[in-house]
């Protein structure tokens, strides 16, 4: 009869499995402020098409008839062409489901913040390694 693994061996195994895991939540909130980078480029160039691309849900939504406004992409270009933005951090919300913090400073001192919840894209009922913007909120007001 052969002998079973005991419990330590088993424990063992799962401690030098962690990092890896920590590794792959890493590279879904890297991939989900890559997401919100674009959108915050597209959305200081106009890029009405590009934006829309990387909503979904509520937001979709709530912004759909603005990117459909043959006047919207100027007035964001000439709102967010100065507009200097960064993605404070990240935190992970469930199995495909990810926050971000960014921050946008208008002129030195004049710094407001945002929140974006991103869900990663399925596809035919598969979840995808892409991510989509559902929301988008001022945190003070939430």
């Amino acid at each position: 009869m052969a002998p079973r693994p005991s419990f330590f061996f088993l424990l063992l195994v799962l401690l030098a499995l962690l990092p890896f895991a920590a590794a792959a939540q890493s590279v879904s909130e890297s991939d989900a402020k890559q997401t919100v980078l674009r959108f915050l480029e597209a959305q200081r160039r106009g890029d009405t098409y590009t934006m829309r691309s990387l909503m979904a849900g509520e937001l979709l939504e709530e912004r759909g008839p603005l990117l459909s406004n043959p006047s919207y992409p100027a007035y964001l270009g000439e709102t967010f062409e100065h507009v200097e933005f960064a993605v404070d951090w990240a935190e992970t919300l469930g199995p495909a489901a990810v926050l971000i913090q960014a921050s946008f400073t208008y002129r030195p001192g004049d710094t407001i913040t945002r929140h974006y919840v991103l869900r990663k894209k399925g596809e035919n009922g598969r979840e995808s390694d892409a991510f989509l913007i559902h929301q988008d909120y001022d945190p003070d007001f939430r």
